[in-house]
């Protein structure tokens, strides 16, 4: 979120949430103690202080996307074919939600 549109959106948020909110940046040394002091240095990436390696496989991220489509549709009953990374199509079981009675 941009600037901008954080303080567009100030009017909208509790104060609390508003008074919790801090912003990081990874060549800011002050930002990098506050992420240190609320997430556990294993597992926070090394441009924000810590000491995890992450790659990023785009292949990979996109395959594991789909499989959260096709279990957001399920369980959502959307009567839909998403299609996969390999190309191919997966039926939906399900009712489509608007013929489910409630």
């Amino acid at each position: 979120m941009g600037a901008r549109h954080w303080y567009q959106s100030i009017n909208f948020q509790d104060p609390t949430a508003y008074e919790k909110t801090k912003f990081v940046y990874t060549k800011n040394k002050a930002s990098v103690e506050v992420m240190r002091s609320f997430f556990d240095v294993e597992n926070l990436p090394r441009d924000f202080g810590g000491k995890a390696t992450l790659t990023y496989n785009h292949e990979e991220f996109s395959k594991q996307m789909v499989e959260e489509d096709v279990k957001t549709a399920n369980f959502w009953g959307i009567d839909k074919k998403i299609i996969n990374t390999s190309g191919a199509a997966v039926q939906q079981s399900r009712k489509p939600w608007h013929l489910i009675k409630f």
